[in-house]
């Protein structure tokens, strides 16, 4: 796809924000079809057509268990594995960051390790026909021979239990029956089936699993790498033990993540880019490929941390109730429904009108932001849920608005690229807007802060990976910044990189427009120079009455020398 994202849309005229939405939607989904455009079509019933990540029975056995392989947390996997502390080694040896070749090349020596450490080291290079159930079936036998109580404590818990990993299949049926609205034929999801058989392999003797099994894949560790690296739970497993014990609660919730990430996967659009970057291979193979590429790890780990900031967690000192709050929110996110809009496609024949059909389109990469309203019976996700959707890592990088959107409202998570549909009358209104995503610890200041500090924290700073990597980094750069500045830095600015707030305004030349910007921004930069000053309207109008709009033409020094400084000594 190109730079089509995800953007979220005010504006106080109702027809935009829909047109907005519904075309740049519509082109985003076109061009992502383009890479495999015969495979899914527009039209519902086309994209039911998907048979990706179904959990299938045959013969009353469950046949899709390599899909578990996303959506078990493997605690063996997350705990003895670490791919920071990996990067860290390999810099203090090399000087420099290794690629993820390296990184997976290293995971794979340190599986071998812990294999070998079992009585599967004489299977491990067994030549011959090759047991597929291993890619799944090893997760298991490690968490068997090293964690056996704690993953018995999981499995344990009955269908009752809150935590119960069956409780995940109510929501591949809730999949399944939004499918049948569209496709009566929509199968059964059978995930519960296939945790059943996982349960009852968990339950056998390590030695019984190894005479159970025949020969292992040749790929077996560079597929275990990956999971490690890069599967959905093991990745969101890994984050979450940074605020709370491995307990029931915690595997829970790192399936529930992994759960939503489902969500995504079985997205015709999705399908067709993976399938196109990654042609060779099962699905649940090329995820994996496309995760370590994208670095699913570095995503979570940051945005866990800002969400455990924006959510308040930081005041809690429940841990199980820490990590249901993160589980719980990112799962929703990343499974937000689609909506659709609708408009009438008009025929004109000789001149007259002709037949009218009500058309739909589906607003996946672009969402209006407005209260929950349904259309033609369908309900349409609600301004909270929107707005986490906007705040999460997951493509949302523009942010197009006009007044209705210009205050109390806070998009800087994961946005620092700002499109304002009409211009303000003035700056104070200016910069009400922009204030929306140029805020504490905005995505612009994070991506500076990371770019300018990283390779040091690894170097030399980061020395108990049991400690938070982001405080570290803000903790780098507190201790850096200039003396005599003050708490502004580095939290609320950070010039030291090449990220910046981006302002796109789509003034036309010749247009009115074109001429207000102009004089918005010498009238902006006047007002930002007065800001906190008394009657500030007066000393803007004097100022501009002094310097001719020539604001630019002005010494800072000048300028220094004559404001009128208000910080407290």
């Amino acid at each position: 796809m190109k730079d089509y994202t995800k953007s979220l849309i005010f504006s106080s005229w109702k027809v935009v924000p829909k047109t907005i939405a519904s075309l740049c939607s519509y082109e985003a989904e076109r061009n992502a079809k383009d890479f495999n455009q015969e495979e899914y079509g527009y039209g519902g019933k086309e994209r039911r057509k998907i048979k990706e990540l179904n959990f299938a029975i045959k013969e009353d056995k469950p046949v899709s268990m390599n899909l578990i392989t996303l959506f078990y947390p493997c605690m063996t996997l997350a705990k003895r594995i670490n791919p920071l502390k990996i990067a860290q080694n390999y810099i203090k040896e090399n000087g420099s960051l290794p690629s993820a070749e390296e990184i997976e090349n290293e995971i794979k020596y340190k599986i071998r390790n812990i294999l070998e450490n079992t009585v599967l080291r004489k299977k491990l290079d067994s030549e011959g026909a090759v047991d597929q159930r291993w890619y799944w079936a090893s997760l298991i036998f490690m968490d068997r021979v090293f964690y056996k109580d704690k993953i018995k404590e999981w499995f344990s818990l009955n269908g009752g239990d809150k935590y119960n990993l069956k409780n995940l299949s109510k929501k591949s049926d809730k999949d399944v029956e939004e499918d049948s609205k569209q496709d009566k034929k929509s199968e059964p999801s059978h995930f519960a089936e296939h945790i059943g058989y996982l349960e009852e392999f968990f339950k056998l003797e390590p030695l019984q699993m190894v005479k159970e099994l025949g020969n292992p894949p040749k790929d077996l560790l560079s597929i275990l790498s990956k999971i490690a690296l890069a599967s959905p739970a093991v990745t969101s497993l890994r984050t979450l033990s940074e605020y709370g014990k491995y307990k029931p609660v915690l595997f829970y919730n790192a399936a529930l993540i992994s759960f939503g990430f489902r969500s995504l996967y079985i997205l015709p659009e999705t399908i067709s880019l993976i399938k196109k970057l990654y042609p060779e291979g099962p699905y649940w193979k090329k995820i994996l490929q496309y995760n370590v590429a994208g670095n699913l790890q570095s995503l979570l780990d940051e945005y866990m941390y800002v969400l455990f900031e924006s959510l308040g967690l930081m005041n809690l000192s429940d841990e199980e109730r820490i990590v249901c709050e993160l589980g719980e929110h990112i799962e929703k996110v990343v499974s937000i429904r689609t909506p659709s809009l609708y408009f009438d496609e008009i025929k004109i024949k000789n001149n007259k009108v002709g037949e009218t059909k009500k058309r739909s389109m589906r607003c996946r990469f672009a969402m209006r932001f407005g209260t929950g309203i349904k259309e033609l019976g369908q309900e349409v996700s609600n301004i909270t849920e929107v707005r986490n959707a906007f705040n999460s890592p997951f493509r949302p990088f523009i942010l197009a608005t006009t007044s209705i959107g210009q205050e109390g409202l806070d998009f800087h998570q994961y946005c620092h690229s700002i499109y304002h549909w009409n211009l303000p009358p003035n700056p104070v209104d200016l910069e009400q807007r922009e204030g929306r995503i140029f805020r504490y610890k905005g995505h612009a200041i994070r991506k500076n802060i990371a770019n300018q500090y990283g390779m040091k924290l690894l170097g030399n700073y980061f020395k108990s990976f049991k400690s938070n990597l982001w405080d570290n980094l803000f903790n780098i750069a507190l201790k850096e910044r200039e003396s005599g500045a003050n708490d502004l830095i580095p939290f609320w600015i950070f010039d030291q990189g090449k990220a910046k707030i981006q302002r796109h305004i789509p003034a036309m030349p010749m247009s009115r427009e074109k001429n207000q910007k102009i004089a918005l921004s010498r009238s902006l930069a006047v007002y930002r120079l007065v800001f906190g000053q008394p009657r500030q309207e007066d000393l803007i109008n004097f100022i501009n009455s002094q310097v001719g709009g020539d604001i630019e033409g002005i010494k800072i020094d000048k300028i220094l020398n004559c404001r009128i400084d208000l910080a407290p000594k």
